[in-house]
């Protein structure tokens, strides 16, 4: 990964099993496709909206609440 302010490269360990599950729904993909395409349309990308509610569920059922698509950005 590829830090995008600075252009320095992050490394991360990853479990082998996340791993799977993130090169799985990836492994099929030809050209331009969204990951996360909305229901309504042909390679559309879902809505912020969408994304933030699958996030926030995501979290409650891991017992994290207040979590939302910034959230994220605040891992790393």
């Amino acid at each position: 990964m590829t830090a995008q302010k600075t252009g320095k490269e992050i490394r991360l360990p990853i479990h082998k099993t996340l791993q799977r599950e993130i090169e799985e729904p990836i492994k099929d993909r030809q050209g331009f496709e969204y990951l996360f395409k909305s229901r309504g349309g042909l390679n559309k990308p879902i809505t912020s909206k969408t994304a933030w509610l699958k996030i926030k569920q995501v979290g409650e059922y891991f017992g994290v609440y207040r979590l939302g698509t910034r959230s994220i950005r605040k891992t790393f």
